[in-house]
């Protein structure tokens, strides 16, 4: 008997900012991409990220793309791991509230560190591998 176990794929939906709205949230390589709008005209910029982390849920998605007007270009291009508190801003007439990404406190830096620490490693070419956490280790406080 083989040592891989194999799953059926995750629900569609990727990350879902409402559902993390408030949390610690890390977005790993995060990347320029142009994307075709939803309605089919024309394209939209949106943050391909190598891996999304949630600190709050202990969750870790991979090859994400990351939308918003306000978000995507925010966390693009800037570094090699941007992290904050996901937030909502003020809606505009007309438009919906945007998601916005808040400064990182010095708690939220040490708890991001923390689970960095814990789950992630470099390795020798520079890629970053994150092992997402069992379980048990969930319910663990940062």
């Amino acid at each position: 008997m083989s040592s891989w176990k194999i799953t059926a794929p995750a629900p569609a939906g990727g990350f879902s900012k409402e559902a993390h709205l408030d949390h610690l949230v890390m977005f790993v390589k995060p990347k320029s991409e142009e994307v075709a709008k939803f309605s089919g005209e024309g394209v939209q910029t949106a943050a391909r990220c190598e891996f999304v982390v949630c600190e709050t849920c202990a969750l870790v998605l991979t090859d994400v793309l990351v939308f918003g007007d306000a978000l995507a270009p925010r966390i693009a291009d800037v570094a090699e791991i941007v992290g904050g508190r996901l937030t909502l801003g003020k809606a505009r007439a007309g438009r919906s509230a945007p998601y916005l990404l808040e400064d990182a406190t010095t708690d939220d830096d040490h708890a991001m560190e923390a689970f960095l620490d814990k789950y992630a490693v470099r390795m020798k070419s520079g890629k970053i591998v994150i092992e997402t956490p069992s379980a048990t280790d969930a319910e663990e406080s940062f």
